[in-house]
């Protein structure tokens, strides 16, 4: 026998999940284990015939086979039937969105997702099996979602829950009867009992949350507390409520919340109840309201976590002025960190504000050299270090500010504006509703515990310690310390990527050398840029920097630099999905900072620069763009490609120094691919200043092609490495002549190997192969003759280029095997052989070579017999 179960006072989410367990499983048999809400409850004495239910007395236990559980989170809301999970040769399968706790009720199968109904999980699996749903069944259905979502609104909601009711609407669903028994007028008692409720709510602040609670009496049940105590929550926008309420011989306590502070259902089961995050419920056996409101206080405290510190949102160090430097040249820092206003600090004492606006009116008026004092405002609203982020907020809205200094025992430690405050809602309300799902897009995940997992899963077990031993390292210097840019971007893609920079907010130099101690590495320091770089052993290399911000003297330049936090470290970057970070303090190991929108433009698909004028501010960035888009196959942001556009037509390429094109092209040739880059950059009139064209570059496509499948033969064929940048720099330059090609060369400053290999393909390349060309049998010892000079890569060019010509497949046979021959005969041999040492040897030797390649001599008295034949002994 078959079996559907779910939870006590059955709710129409559980009515809904058990309807569609049994088009799932058509041999099970529905049971509910107690009574049903109200609003269930008259649902089906009007469609008494909908739920095929079976009563307990018609339930023999010891027939059943399997156990199908919908809507369960733990062994409680069994009531009388938990003890049917300990049948062993009872099959259990589950059906919950209560992820959390898998590990409550033991399973041989579970279907587990942090949705907001679990109808949705069972529709789901249905339209997975392409099971029907008839009109009335949907209606039923959509019931359970909208009942649960709280009408598609509470912070639970997801994503896949209104693609469900989506469905359920195609499928014929009557919202107008889902409206019926969802949206139901109080009752008087109800009314009297929510009165209650408002009168004796109370707020108190548990570890800087606001936690209400409203208590009441009733000598008999009355239906829907759950129905009220939503209401409640609603009317007075309260962010937890917990609703106590002493009902004949039980009390019944309903939870919810809608933030990540307060986890309910953690809370709740404590108390032998269930639920999730958002919204749980329990039925206590105790009616001493005062005895159970102290126990749920403690509960409360030990389970509530503290409310976010300001110091974790807020900028710091803080960019300030002194009162006495002149309104243009406040003006000009102003313009320079791109701010609305700076503190003014005199003596490391806050002693006022000045915003833009003021500036700008001075200015007007003619005022530039009179200093700030006499117009800053010394009206200033602060906050200290260890208060709570909802005080900020308070402070923003009573006075109309968009910043606020954080102060430290008096001295100014950090600033928060108002895109901090957003910011954070933004991410606590991301995390609090589970809108995006690991299914919807597995690569990118992001809160802590997320990330953290993603680290262990990713990175080998070195990288993951050496990180930790950084954050330890940082800890002890009292500094926080970030894995940054690329590192993080391709965790978040899940690709690897193993070359670790880590940017302090302090002393980097010092931390570097710290560092280095600890790990046994070598260090080297930049003053100029405050970076430093640790050689471990191993060939592993960390990539040090104090966080800093940067501006451009001029259009092009290379960039001042100053000490900075994080925030202005992660601005100076190139493209928002190279501007997050991954705390990796002890404490704070595996927190995401992405305050640029870094995590959403991966999940779009889209290079984006963090300010219009980074074009203008460095060009290459042009070449990083376009590398980024092909690599991952994103496209330009609609803004940003303007912004390229508009760079290219100021020409601002040519104040760019030669050298440094160069080696922005030689990283696009390192990819795997890098044929499509370049055309992307033709498109953009880029490659004018690499002498070369796109229709060049068409030309080219069935060489870059060639050049690739040689490069595959290379690795599986060649032993030694080959710089696949220079085959795909020959294939890129083919068209250009020697004369033009050691112009270049000279122009860009190519490294000495880079313009000799240029050179030698261009000089001797073809010389040497058309001697080999001939369509007649040519020896093997004239092949290697021609060849022996010419670099590797020369002649894998040549191969790539002429691949079907005769030429092609004899450079492949020397490189695959005839350069590898040598005679079995060395100069001792010869000595033994009675000739004197001397030149000869050379000829004698070269000679043996030229005899084995053409298979003239074999074993090593061929060879012996050849040199006494060919070569009289001296004297």
């Amino acid at each position: 026998m078959e079996l559907i179960l779910t939870h006590l006072n059955t709710d129409f989410d559980a009515l809904a999940s058990a309807l569609a367990a049994a088009r799932l499983y058509p041999q099970a048999k529905i049971l509910f284990p107690g009574s049903h809400e109200r609003n269930v409850r008259d649902f089906i004495r009007r469609y008494p015939n909908v739920i095929p239910a079976l009563g307990s007395r018609d339930l023999t236990k010891e027939k059943i086979t399997r156990l199908i559980l919908v809507d369960v989170s733990a062994p409680e809301r069994l009531g009388d039937f938990k003890s049917l999970l300990q049948v062993p040769q009872v099959e259990i399968i589950r059906y919950d969105h209560h992820p959390r706790l898998k590990d409550k009720i033991p399973a041989h199968k579970e279907v587990l997702k942090a949705l907001g109904a679990n109808t949705t999980i069972l529709m789901e699996e249905l339209r997975k099996n392409r099971i029907s749903v008839a009109p009335f069944e949907a209606t039923v259905y959509a019931l359970g979602i909208y009942e649960e979502t709280g009408n598609l609104t509470y912070t639970s909601t997801t994503p896949r829950d209104l693609q469900a009711a989506a469905y359920l609407l195609r499928c014929g669903a009557d919202l107008s009867l889902v409206s019926d028994f969802i949206q139901r007028r109080l009752s008087s008692e109800q009314q009297e009992l929510f009165n209650d409720l408002i009168k004796s709510r109370e707020t108190l602040t548990i570890n800087g949350v606001d936690i209400s609670l409203a208590l009441a009496e009733r000598e008999k049940y009355i239906e829907d507390l759950a129905v009220l105590t939503n209401k409640l929550r609603d009317i007075e926008n309260l962010p937890a409520l917990f609703t106590l309420c002493r009902m004949g011989n039980r009390t019944h306590l309903v939870a919810r919340s809608r933030g990540e502070a307060v986890d309910v259902g953690e809370i709740i089961q404590k108390l032998g109840g269930g639920g999730h995050a958002t919204a749980a419920a329990a039925t206590i056996k105790e009616t001493n309201l005062k005895k159970l409101r102290q126990r749920l206080l403690q509960i409360i405290k030990a389970g509530v976590k503290p409310a976010q510190s300001i110091s974790a949102i807020m900028s710091s160090p803080v960019i300030s002025i002194s009162s006495g430097i002149p309104v243009s040249e406040a003006r000009q820092v102003m313009m320079r960190y791109g701010h609305s206003g700076l503190p003014v600090v005199d003596q490391a004492a806050l002693v006022g504000i000045i915003t833009l606006h003021d500036l700008d009116k001075a200015l007007h008026h003619g005022l530039e050299k009179a200093p700030v004092r006499n117009y800053m405002s010394t009206r200033i609203v602060t906050v200290r270090l260890q208060d709570t982020v909802a005080l900020i907020q308070r402070h923003m809205l009573e006075n109309h500010i968009s910043y606020i200094p954080v102060l430290d025992q008096g001295r100014l430690a950090g600033i928060v504006t108002r895109t901090d405050i957003l910011r954070f809602l933004l991410e606590r309300r991301r995390l609090s509703s589970p809108r995006f799902h690991p299914e919807d897009c597995p690569e990118i995940q992001s809160g802590r515990d997320e990330l953290r997992s993603l680290m262990r899963e990713r990175l080998p077990a070195g990288i993951l310690n050496l990180l930790h031993t950084a954050g330890e390292a940082a800890d002890r210097m009292g500094i926080k310390a970030y894995v940054v840019g690329g590192f993080v971007r391709d965790i978040l893609l899940k690709r690897d990527n193993w070359d670790v920079d880590i940017v302090v907010e302090g002393n980097g130099m010092e931390y570097a050398r710290q560092l280095a101690g600890c790990l046994g590495g070598e260090v080297k320091t930049h003053q100029r840029f405050q970076t430093a770089g640790i050689r471990l052993p191993g060939h592993l290399k960390l990539d040090i920097a104090t966080a800093r911000t940067e501006f451009y003297i001029r259009p092009a330049a290379l960039p001042q630099v100053e000490a900075a936090g994080i925030k202005y470290d992660l601005l100076r970057r190139d493209f928002s999905i190279n501007a997050m970070a991954i705390q990796i303090n002890s404490a704070d190991f595996g927190r995401f900072r992405d305050f640029f929108g870094g995590r959403q433009d991966l999940r779009d698909g889209l290079i984006r620069v963090l300010y219009s004028m980074s074009f203008v501010d460095d060009p290459t960035r042009i070449f990083r763009a376009v590398r980024f888009e092909q690599r991952y196959n994103f496209h330009l942001e609609s803004d940003t490609e303007r912004y390229l556009h508009n760079a290219m037509q100021l020409d601002l390429m040519g104040r760019v120094s030669l050298p440094r094109i160069f080696d922005e092209l030689m990283l696009i040739l390192d990819e795997n691919q890098p044929y499509q880059a370049l055309l992307r950059l033709g498109e953009f009139n880029v490659l004018a200043w690499i002498n070369t064209s796109s229709q060049d570059l068409r030309r080219a496509a069935g060489l870059f092609e060639s050049v690739w499948e040689v490069l595959a033969f290379a690795v599986l064929f060649l032993e030694e490495e080959i710089d696949p940048k220079l085959m795909y720099l020959m294939a890129m330059l083919d068209h250009l002549s020697l004369v033009q090609t050691a112009a270049m060369a000279k122009g860009f400053q190519f490294s000495r190997r880079v313009t000799e290999i240029l050179l030698q393909q261009k000089s001797r390349g073809d010389r040497e192969r058309r001697r080999i060309e001939s369509g007649k049998e040519i020896r093997a010892s004239i092949v290697a003759e021609q060849l022996v000079r010419l670099p590797t890569e020369v002649l894998l060019f040549e191969m790539a280029k002429y691949g079907k010509k005769a030429a092609a497949r004899r450079i492949r046979d020397y490189l695959t095997r005839w350069r590898k021959v040598r005679p079995l005969l060395a100069g001792r041999d010869l000595a033994k052989l009675g000739y004197a040492p001397g030149p000869r040897y050379e000829k004698i030797l070269k000679s043996l070579l030229a005899a084995r390649l053409d298979n003239k001599v074999v074993s090593r008295q061929d060879e012996i017999n050849f040199v006494r034949r060919g070569f009289k002994k001296d004297g």
